[in-house]
Formats: structure tokens, C-alpha cells, sequence
């Protein structure tokens, strides 16, 4: 969706539960992303410290992920910040309950295809803890294919199609090791895809649970 004036503001399915980390990953272009804020006063940490290029001729894009740890709860806004002016973006939120909240983010990874293609797939991470939740979204600004047939142990949660595309997978793991994703595209096209994973709250608790994600309908 384009945003007018710098901001936008995403109003969530639910309202936030109090402890929870909310996770969002976000393509964008050409400005980049300032901060993230919310109605209950969270912060959001900056994953990357420069945001990633995706420099395809007519689709470029931008990406990067924000993440609040242990969040107040209580409220449904959402807001992004941009360094000025209107841009483009395509958002994915979770919000998971049961991850470390002093130190949840492990370890995140990006991939591209420059050239049309429906094989989409993202770099591989090998996490450093037992129980962890993977989080990863797929964008294209080409076009507004669908997304399906996920990884083996993959959900595809959410997708938007609407001129464009961003589809949220995730999934829940319980011992450390390799992981990757992927999902086909019902048409060729450019793509961008990061993975991101965060530690669960201890060394053997209950494996963390999806409280929401956003969007949570789409064409």
C-alpha cells in the first residue's frame, strides 16, 4: 500500500497480549523505514542496520524487520515510520508469545531472484537453541502472484495480492539445526525473502505459540 505524509499506521486483527514479542518484516520503497511504534509504547528494535536492496528495474524494493520484545499488550495500532515523504510498502506481522524477552533474535538471512522465477526460497540459518520460532516473508513488487505449496514444517499464514505481493510463512522448531524455506509462485516472477528466528524463553520450555499475524485475509 502506498503511505502519505511518512507515516502509516496498520490497525491489528486483535489487541496485543501483555509479554509478547511482536515481530514485523516489512519491503518498502524508496524511503527507508525511521522506526516502528505502537499504541502501548513498545520498543522496536532495528534488525538490520542497513536495510537490503532489491535492485530489479521497475520492482526494486527495500527490506528490513523490526521486533518488540516482552510488549506492554492492550493495543491494535501499529505504526511505521518513514525518513519523509510517500513510499510503498508491504508489511508482514506476528505477534508470539513464549520467546525470550530480554534476547529473543538469533539469527536472520536473506535471499533474492533478480529474474523471474516461481521457485521462491530463502537463505538458509542454522539457529543456536533448542526451541525457536521462524518467522519469513516473501515479497514481489512485479506483479501479484499467490503463494502455496510451503516447506515441509512451513504454514504460509498470511498473504496479500493486490498489484503486489508478500506472503508470511512461519513455523515452530524444537531442536537447533539448518532450516530454509520456500513456496512456489503461481506466476514467474522477481523476488526478495528474508528469514528470521528468535530464541524461546528458556532451554526447555513449551514451544512458543502464534497469538496473531497480519494480515490475516487476503485475495
Amino acid at each position: 500500500l502506498p503511505t502519505t505524509g511518512g507515516t502509516v499506521t496498520l490497525t491489528l486483527p486483535q489487541a496485543t497480549g501483555a509479554g509478547h514479542t511482536l515481530i514485523v518484516g516489512v519491503s518498502f520503497w524508496p524511503l527507508d523505514v525511521s522506526s516502528v511504534t505502537d499504541g502501548s509504547g513498545d520498543t522496536f528494535t532495528r534488525g538490520l542496520a542497513t536495510s537490503i536492496y532489491h535492485n530489479v528495474s521497475g520492482s526494486a524494493s527495500y527490506n528490513n524487520f523490526y521486533y518488540a520484545r516482552n510488549t506492554g499488550g492492550g493495543t491494535n495500532s501499529l505504526t511505521l515510520n518513514f525518513s519523509g515523504g510517500n513510499t510503498y510498502l508491504l508489511v508482514a506481522v506476528a505477534e508470539v508469545e513464549g520467546l525470550d524477552p530480554s534476547e529473543p533474535l538469533d539469527q536472520s538471512g536473506y535471499q533474492e531472484s533478480l529474474t523471474a522465477t516461481t521457485a521462491w526460497s530463502s537463505a538458509t540459518v542454522t539457529t543456536t537453541a533448542a526451541n525457536e520460532y521462524l518467522f519469513s516473508w516473501a515479497a514481489t513488487e512485479a506483479s501479484n502472484p499467490t503463494c502455496a505449496s510451503p516447506a515441509t514444517g512451513w504454514v504460509i499464514e498470511s498473504q496479500i495480492n493486490a498489484g503486489a505481493t508478500v506472503c508470511l510463512l512461519d513455523r515452530i522448531v524444537s531442536a537447533s539445526g539448518s532450516y530454509q524455506t520456500s513456496v512456489t509462485a503461481s506466476s514467474a516472477q522477481n523476488y526478495a525473502m528474508e528469514i528470521v528466528t528468535f530464541k524461546g524463553g528458556s532451554s526447555s520450555p513449551p514451544p512458543p505459540s502464534v497469538s496473531l499475524v497480519n494480515p490475516n485475509s487476503g485475495a
